[in-house]
């Protein structure tokens, strides 16, 4: 992630949205894509998309900023209409593919201070692979690099939504692989900036896993919602609500009454829907959110 400031401080400050906080409490204004479920379009194509199909939120990815000046960036949100449910991710405070901890830490703080430009409350993170550290050194540096975070995450009003991983995944995005590994570190942390991120992807194989996510429900920043397909053929083969094996209608409904009141972000990473047209995607995922509505038909 890589974002440009090439102009002055005071018009840089001058330039923010209102956070993204819901219109109401109705199931179908929570509703938010998140970019990476059109991978293949750019930043300007996914928030005409978005907005033409009347999907409440979007999900800004910052690989999509990427090459785009951070004046350019607000502009552009600044004249959509829609709400951003989530920014993300930041994260690998353990070094990955090269990269120091000191330059995940300086592009966190990017990410956190481009936040408010574009209405987001919420950045989601990822703590990174383990990268060789041992078990209870590796959650210290995840706990410490929070923790350095947090002023700037509190000038800027966001909350950082830490996410727990499927074991799948755990040597490229998360050696935090369990809820219970998340909210260790958030109680270590001990700060209202610092909540769970929560994937039904990444954590439907908990134990007991409904009556876990209603147990979270209430200290959850964000839901992230994508099916788990009957035949995973790939890492990126993440599935449609409905189309896979995952009860997603009852976990949303635990998470519901459990007290969760936030977006639900459709996050479905899948080879096969990229090559499809981004708008009969948005369609689908739109009606595929919608039934997930507890009590809904």
């Amino acid at each position: 992630m890589s974002f440009s400031r090439s102009f002055p401080v005071s018009l840089y400050d001058a330039i923010q949205r209102q956070p993204a906080v819901q219109k109401s409490l109705d199931f179908g204004n929570r509703i938010s894509i998140n970019q990476l479920t059109t991978l293949r379009t750019s930043l300007e194509e996914d928030l005409q998309y978005y907005a033409a199909l009347d999907v409440p939120a979007i999900g800004v990815s910052c690989r999509k900023l990427s090459g785009h000046a951070q004046l350019r960036i607000s502009r552009l949100f600044q004249q959509s209409q829609l709400q951003v449910s989530s920014l993300g991710w930041i994260g690998s405070f353990l070094g990955f593919n090269g990269h120091t901890r000191a330059e995940t830490m300086r592009e966190a703080r990017k990410a956190i201070r481009l936040a408010p430009r574009i209405g987001a409350s919420t950045i989601t993170v990822l703590a990174g692979p383990q990268a060789g550290h041992i078990d209870s050194h590796a959650r210290r540096l995840v706990a410490d690099s929070l923790r350095e975070l947090i002023p700037f995450a509190h000038s800027s009003q966001v909350t950082l939504a830490l996410m727990p991983t499927h074991p799948r995944f755990s040597r490229d995005w998360s050696f935090l692989t369990q809820l219970d590994d998340v909210l260790s570190i958030i109680a270590d942390v001990d700060h209202p900036r610092v909540r769970l991120g929560l994937s039904t992807y990444h954590s439907w194989h908990e134990d007991r896993a409904l009556d876990r996510f209603h147990a979270v429900a209430a200290n959850t920043a964000l839901v992230q919602v994508a099916d788990w397909s009957r035949n995973t053929r790939c890492d990126n083969d993440r599935a449609m609500p409905g189309d896979g094996i995952l009860p997603l209608k009852e976990m949303v409904a635990a998470l519901e009454s459990g007290g969760y009141r936030g977006w639900y972000e459709l996050d479905v990473w899948s080879r096969r829907l990229w090559n499809q047209e981004p708008e009969e995607v948005l369609r689908r995922g739109k009606d595929a959110m919608l039934a997930l509505e507890p009590g809904g038909a």
